[in-house]
């Protein structure tokens, strides 16, 4: 059995493919033909005309896959763009760019630079301190305190939010939102806390319990932003259109209608309407126009 080879691109160079142990481009390399590789490292310029696939890819040059890509695990300091769809077993971690026109699949993705797909995302778990944007997000766990823009919508079985999410829907069995959230769409989940000077805002909540409430301490530049807003145009009320769930308390927020079960107004309210089967309770600094007992 033939023992596999190393290749080292340092100049300029155009290769045919193959199958390698370790490929390392320092140089400027055009691989005309699908590349397999147990290790593959760029430091400088490569551009792939067919197939990628390797155990380990570390990327600080910029790359170009005109084709798909499949890894074991990737770190990506750079600049990687693939043309088609990337698949990864492991870790991909991302402190640079990262751009996929199709599908990006993963186990576990950590995002400090930035990553966008053209179609979708999934992975296991997501922690993003930097920005992501897709036209849909699956994940199991997420934790975002950077940026996620979603054109589409965002399914998690646990999501928290300590930056800022901007989306049409979520479908999640618990949302946290200590940061920002602008929801053009639904949400629908087991549980939803929302921090109650956020200035987060919704069209609909569908759950079985869900808070607007002070929730903790927020970090870096969501309390910035939310000191500039609590200056300059006081607090930053938390809006919506409609809640409904079996228990609800709100606070600090302007809420068109609320249906549920058991329901407890807070402080610094403004409700169009009420529709409760339970018990109802109104803080005085509170407004609620309508309501009605089912």
């Amino acid at each position: 059995m033939n023992e596999k080879k190393n290749l080292h691109i340092t100049g300029k160079q155009n290769i045919l493919g193959g199958n390698y142990k370790e490929v390392r481009i320092s140089g400027c390399g055009t691989i005309q033909g699908p590349l397999t590789a147990e290790e593959l490292k760029v430091s400088d310029l490569a551009r792939f005309r067919y197939s990628v696939s390797a155990s380990q890819l570390k990327v600080n040059g910029k790359v170009t896959i005109d084709d798909q890509l499949n890894i074991g695990e990737a770190k990506v300091s750079g600049l990687l763009t693939v043309k088609r769809e990337i698949q990864c077993m492991g870790d991909f971690v991302v402190t640079g760019q990262v751009k996929s026109y199709r599908h990006v699949k993963t186990q576990g993705l950590k995002v400090s630079g930035m990553i966008t797909s053209l179609e979708g995302i999934e992975a296991k778990t997501l922690n993003v301190s930097g920005k992501l944007k897709a036209n849909q997000l699956k994940v199991d766990d997420a934790v975002v305190s950077g940026m996620v823009v979603i054109a589409e919508a965002i399914s998690a079985k646990e999501l928290e939010i300590n930056g800022m999410v901007k989306v049409q829907a979520i479908e999640s069995e618990v949302l946290t939102v200590k940061g920002r959230l602008v929801c053009g769409g639904s949400i629908n989940a087991e549980k939803v806390e929302i921090e109650a000077k956020s200035g987060s805002s919704f069209e609909e909540i569908g759950a079985t319990e869900v808070k607007i409430q002070p929730i903790g301490t927020q970090h870096g530049m969501m309390s910035l932003l939310t000191g500039l807003g609590r200056l300059f145009e006081g607090p930053t009320l938390v809006k919506g259109n409609l809640i409904e769930a079996d228990s609800i308390y709100v606070e600090n927020a302007r809420i068109k209608k609320i249906c549920g079960h058991d329901i407890v107004i807070g402080p610094n309210c403004n409700i169009d309407e009420i529709e409760y089967s339970g018990t109802l309770t109104i803080d005085e600094t509170s407004t609620v126009k309508r309501q009605t007992k089912r």
